[in-house]
């Protein structure tokens, strides 16, 4: 599962949407409860509706329904944090490319949900200024060429200019 997720993954990094959401729910067919591709779907969908709006309500109402199957759990798995966040964050980048008052005023209710049960005390901060103090992109693999064969392969490395793989290294070294 693990596995596959992460291929599928590889198509999110690829933009290849539509064939990233048919494979991960392939995947969910045969482990509907499975926790990775549920956050990979998730993930695919929000960056999706990040480069066409209208697929927001999508990305929304899959992490909505993934917090409410979540929040039922005794012991929350970290997960659980992320997919509250992300309910809030696509809720906010729609109100921002639509327009819509309503959604900032939906997603600030869920920001302030989250910060109330992480932290146990009220939230302080707007939708912005939290979007600029906590959020953050995580660097997913991207392909590469070892620059000594042409040898195409994956790295997470952030400046990836000139690349060599670990192999190549040992047999010059020797």
């Amino acid at each position: 599962i693990r596995v596959r997720a992460q291929l599928i993954e590889l198509l999110r990094k690829k933009n290849e949407y539509a064939e990233g959401i048919k494979q991960v729910d392939l995947l969910l067919d045969k482990v509907p409860n499975a926790l990775e591709p549920l956050m990979t779907k998730g993930r695919l969908l929000q960056d999706w509706a990040e480069k066409d709006p209208s697929k927001f309500p999508l990305a929304v109402n899959h992490w909505s329904t993934l917090r409410q199957k979540l929040e039922t759990m005794r012991k929350k798995p970290t997960e659980y944090y992320e997919v509250s966040y992300n309910v809030a964050l696509c809720l906010f980048l729609e109100s921002q490319k639509s327009g819509d008052p309503q959604k900032a005023i939906d997603a600030q209710k869920v920001l302030n949900k989250v910060i109330r049960q992480i932290a146990g005390f009220d939230n302080t901060l707007s939708l912005e200024d939290f979007k600029q103090k906590f959020a953050y992109d995580i660097n997913l693999p991207v392909e590469v060429n070892d620059s000594t064969t042409g040898e195409s392969t994956w790295t997470s490395t952030i400046n990836a200019g000139k690349y060599i793989t670990l192999g190549n290294v040992k047999k010059r070294i020797g």
